[in-house]
C-alpha cells in the first residue's frame, strides 16, 4: 500500500524536526505496516507507552517516539495481542535482546530476519504459537534461544544455521520428532527439549560434540542411539520419564559424565560399560522395574556415585 501525497505531507509535518533518518524511517514503517497516518501514530504510541510507561507520551513528538524505539537494544514484552505492534518490533533493527512472553502471538513475522543484531531471543508462554518462520535461521549473532511453553510442533530446519547458539531451550511444546536442524548447531552447549512428545533420537545427535548438558526428560523415547556415546564433554544427561527399555553400551564412552537421570523408564538392567563412568556423581534409577540385586551390582560398579532407586 502506497501513501498518498497528502499522507506523506502529514508524515513530514508530524515528524519534521530536521532528522531525515527518522522521517524516512517513519515513512518506511507506515508503508510496511499498511497503515494510514492516524493508525500509524496509534501503533507507535501504543508500543512506546509499553516500553516507557512512566512517560507522558502525549507530550512527546512522534519523531522522538520513533527514535526512542529505534534505538532500543533490548525489549521485554508481555500481553502482546496486536499483530501490527509485533510487525513494528520486527523493524527495530538495533535490538540485541528480544523477549515476547505470556501473549496471544499466533505467528512470528518473517520480517524477524531484519533483527540481525539479536543475541538473545526468548519467545515463551505463547500457547497459540505452533510454528516459527524459516527466517529465524538468518539471525546468526544469536547465542541464546528460548521457546518455552508454546505449542510448537517442530523447529525450522534453518535453525541449523545458528552456529553461535550455546543454549537452546524448547521445553514444553508439542514436538513428536527431534528437529534435525538442531544437529547442525555446532556451538550448542546446553540443549533442553523436556516435556515434548519426541519418540526417536536421531543418530546425528552424536554430531553435537560441544554439548555439556542434554535434557530430554518427559518425552516418549524407547531407545537411545549408539551415537549418544560420541559426546565427549557431556556432563549431564537427563532422560527420565520416557519409555526406555535399554541403554546402549556406548554410554560407557561418556567418561566426563557427572549426572545421569534414568528415572521412571522401563529399565531392568544397565550395560556393564556403565562402570567406565568414573566421574559420575549422581545416578537416578527411581521408578524402574529393577531387582534389588541388580541395583546392588550397579552400585558396586560405581563406588563413588550416589545411586537413587
Amino acid at each position: 500500500m502506497s501513501l498518498s501525497q497528502e499522507e506523506q505531507e502529514n508524515v513530514y509535518r508530524l515528524l519534521y524536526s530536521g532528522q531525515l533518518d527518522s522521517i524516512q524511517l517513519g515513512l518506511k514503517l507506515a508503508k510496511t505496516l499498511k497503515l494510514d497516518i492516524q493508525s500509524f501514530q496509534a501503533v507507535v504510541k501504543d508500543l512506546y507507552k509499553r516500553i516507557y510507561p512512566d512517560k507522558d507520551v502525549s507530550k512527546i513528538p512522534l519523531v522522538r517516539q520513533i527514535n526512542g524505539l529505534y534505538q532500543l537494544k533490548r525489549m521485554e514484552m508481555k500481553d502482546l495481542n496486536s499483530p501490527k505492534i509485533l510487525l513494528l518490533i520486527m523493524h527495530l533493527t538495533q535490538l540485541t535482546r528480544l523477549e515476547i512472553s505470556e501473549s496471544q502471538v499466533t505467528s512470528i513475522p518473517p520480517q524477524i530476519n531484519q533483527l540481525t543484531q539479536l543475541e538473545v531471543l526468548n519467545i515463551s508462554f505463547n500457547k497459540s504459537l505452533t510454528s516459527l518462520p524459516d527466517e529465524i535461521g538468518n539471525l546468526t549473532q544469536l547465542y541464546k534461544l528460548e521457546f518455552w511453553h508454546n505449542n510448537l510442533i517442530t523447529l525450522p530446519e534453518q535453525i541449523g544455521n545458528l552456529k553461535q547458539v550455546a543454549l537452546l531451550n524448547a521445553t514444553d511444546n508439542q514436538m513428536e520428532e527431534f528437529p534435525i536442524g538442531i544437529t547442525r548447531m555446532s556451538g550448542l552447549e546446553v540443549l533442553a527439549l523436556l516435556q515434548n512428545k519426541i519418540r526417536v533420537l536421531p543418530p546425528e545427535i552424536g554430531d553435537l560434540t560441544n554439548v555439556s548438558s542434554l535434557y530430554l526428560a518427559y518425552n516418549c523415547l524407547t531407545t537411545l542411539p549408539a551415537e549418544i556415546g560420541n559426546l565427549p564433554i557431556l556432563l549431564e544427561l537427563e532422560v527420565g520419564r520416557n519409555n526406555l527399555i535399554s541403554i546402549p553400551a556406548e554410554i560407557g564412552n561418556l567418561t566426563k559424565l557427572m549426572s545421569l537421570g534414568l528415572s521412571y523408564n522401563h529399565l531392568t538392567s544397565l550395560p556393564v560399560e556403565i562402570r567406565n563412568l568414573i566421574n559420575l556423581k549422581e545416578l537416578s534409577l527411581k521408578g524402574n522395574p529393577m531387582r534389588e540385586e541388580t541395583v546392588a551390582e550397579i552400585r558396586s560398579w560405581l563406588p563413588g556415585c550416589k545411586v537413587s532407586f
